[in-house]
């Protein structure tokens, strides 16, 4: 397969961006934390500040388009393979792992506390192991990682065949077809609410940037860092875009993109412990639910007491999310991700001998 050319200029790993990995994982966790507390007894203190805070998977989707392009174009020698099995290693198995604890915890609750009804059926079973892009996964919020897959999968046709240009092809066609069809109910029985939902011009936010970037064209990060803070605030607490209702792709990826801009501009080594919370991003994104579940079982069951009800008890189990995601990741995630890096590099040594 024809290598991508690439004519952009090396600029190095931004450490800043992961702060931005773990304030995203916690907006989204806020957010949740927030919804079942309104749901269980109409909750009306802080955390309906995170009343819009899914606009963490905004972030999320502009971190990753940035990411992705900005890796891949710093690595002439990458290839499409190469690409999908890393993507493959670093997305799947962790997702997996957490996975087999939420149908774990299901068995559990069916068979001890003889409650069946988060059991999963064969079909969203199915859908959930695959990571298929339709409605109904046993972790809610793994559409957005459907969503990222389908994404990986039109960079490594375009980009490595095609280069610089077929991707922007590739991705205009994509983000077309999403606004033309305006496919945005994530609870729509059909696959193109996730294959053409409208967040999908937030890649192509992020894109755009890491190549201005990489060009060295990148001006007045600062001011667009303090901008996009700004609307990016006025967003969680008014759900608009300066009074604009639109779509999340304009009302929370705007914002968004401003600060991921401003955010490349920030040089500079990063604490320790904030390389270590955007690491535990990914485990904090997706396990949040089944600790906070847990955490809520166990204390109604033991001292008869709604966690949901205490915005402090609230407070305490998004603490306990982040601290448990950030060991999970020291001492578990970190070492795999070592073993994969391993193996795929002797993978590829094993290939160019062949």
């Amino acid at each position: 397969m024809q290598n991508a050319p690439h004519s952009d200029k090396p600029s190095g790993k931004i450490e800043s961006l992961q702060m931005l990995r773990a304030v995203a994982a916690l907006l989204v966790a806020a957010f949740h934390l927030n919804a079942s507390a309104v749901l269980n007894g109409g909750y009306t203190g802080v955390f309906n500040l995170f009343e819009h805070g899914e606009s963490g998977v905004d972030l999320f989707f502009v971190l990753s388009g940035f990411i992705i392009y900005f890796t891949a174009a710093q690595k002439p020698d990458l290839t499409a393979r190469q690409f999908l099995a890393a993507r493959f290693y670093r997305i799947v198995p962790p997702y997996w792992a957490v996975l087999a604890c939420y149908i774990g915890l299901a068995v559990v609750l069916a068979q001890v506390l003889g409650d069946a009804s988060k059991l999963p059926d064969l079909q969203t079973l199915l859908i959930s192991v695959f990571i298929l892009p339709y409605p109904d996964h046993v972790i809610v919020i793994a559409w957005t990682l459907a969503m990222e897959l389908v994404f990986y999968g039109i960079f490594a046709m375009s980009y490595f065949r095609f280069g610089r240009a077929g991707l922007l092809t590739a991705m205009g066609i994509w983000v077309g077809l999403s606004i033309a069809l305006r496919v945005q109910d994530m609870f729509d029985p059909r696959p193109l609410a996730f294959l053409l939902h409208s967040a999908v011009l937030e890649f192509l936010f992020g894109i755009l940037i890491a190549m201005a970037v990489l060009a060295g064209r990148a001006p007045l990060r600062l001011p667009a860092l303090l901008l996009g803070v700004g609307l990016f605030i006025y967003y969680l607490m008014s759900g608009t875009l300066l009074g604009l209702t639109a779509s999340r792709e304009i009302v929370a990826g705007i914002p968004a993109a401003f600060i991921v801009y401003g955010l490349t501009g920030l040089k500079g080594r990063q604490p320790a412990s904030v390389l270590l919370a955007g690491d535990a991003s990914y485990l904090l994104y997706l396990g949040h639910l089944l600790l906070f579940s847990v955490l809520i079982r166990a204390a109604d069951m033991a001292f008869g007491f709604d966690l949901l009800s205490s915005s402090a008890a609230m407070w305490a189990m998004l603490a306990a999310a982040l601290g448990v995601s950030m060991a999970l990741s020291h001492y578990l995630e970190r070492p795999y991700h070592a073993w994969a890096r391993r193996r795929l590099k002797a993978r590829s040594a094993q290939s160019r001998t062949q």
